[in-house]
């Protein structure tokens, strides 16, 4: 069965649409920081979000599993690889934008890379994502966090995508039921972005604090 619906699917997915987007058999072991796992069936890198409109089509008349998958540096993938589609948000989805306190991360975006960019506009209250290897989107899903601190002191907002039904929503932080390490997000809702509510801080102290952080994760 799997396999007809394989072949299904991606008969389904316009070929424009998927030339040079999916992948058959691919080693998950180069998508994963442990450098572990075997082979995905179907992998696509989604860098248009147009896309998906087709592919959760495609999904409801031929169901596959799917992998949600981040930056990897938090999953450890069987030997035996996925037979499914692994999906993962491209470069598209790394932008962030700060407007005062208020900033709008992508789910792609390197949580390093957030928290430099807020103490460079003056912020505070994300230092401690600098040491995490980690993306926005995973990081919401887990509440991820470190040094006194997580997702859930920063967060307003997040927008998903339902991959089974198709839903695209902005949910506050009051509805994702965050506690240590864990959110309500379930498997089938992909994050597409996250808003954070930051503070105004000291430059200074916050990259002696970026500093300071780094140091004790090596």
């Amino acid at each position: 069965m799997f396999k007809e619906n394989l072949k299904g699917f991606l008969t389904y997915i316009p070929e424009e649409l998927h030339q040079d987007k999916f992948f058959l058999d691919v080693s998950l072991s180069d998508l994963s920081t442990y450098k572990v796992g075997g082979r995905a069936a179907l992998y696509l890198k989604v860098e248009d979000s147009s896309i998906f409109s087709k592919v959760i089509e495609g999904l409801q008349k031929f169901p596959l599993p799917v992998l949600l998958l981040g930056n990897g540096s938090n999953v450890l993938i069987s030997d035996e690889g996925f037979d499914g589609l692994v999906l993962k948000l491209g470069d598209s989805f790394e932008s962030i934008e700060i407007d005062g306190t208020i900033v709008k991360a992508g789910a792609a975006a390197k949580l390093p890379l957030v928290a430099r960019q807020t103490v460079k506009f003056g912020l505070k209250g994300f230092e401690w994502a600098v040491g995490v290897p980690g993306t926005i989107g995973g990081a919401v899903k887990m509440n991820a966090g470190g040094h006194g601190s997580d997702m859930a002191a920063s967060l307003l907002e997040v927008t998903t995508l339902n991959l089974l039904t198709g839903l695209l929503i902005n949910v506050p932080v009051s509805q994702l039921e965050m506690s240590y390490r864990h959110s309500c997000i379930k498997n089938a809702d992909l994050v597409l972005a996250a808003t954070l509510k930051l503070h105004e801080g000291d430059k200074y102290e916050s990259n002696n604090l970026l500093k300071e952080i780094v140091r004790w994760r090596r």
